[in-house]
């Protein structure tokens, strides 16, 4: 995809894209296991 950039960057890019995902998917899921507790 990005042949011009180090494999280092690219490492470091996917490791920040997959802990977004992760802090992205916890804040849509903890609102939601909140609220089935609450039922």
């Amino acid at each position: 995809m990005f042949p011009s950039l180090p494999v280092k960057n690219m490492d470091q890019l996917t490791a920040n894209i997959s802990i977004k995902r992760k802090l992205f998917s916890g804040c849509f899921i903890w609102p939601v296991y909140i609220m089935l507790q609450k039922l």
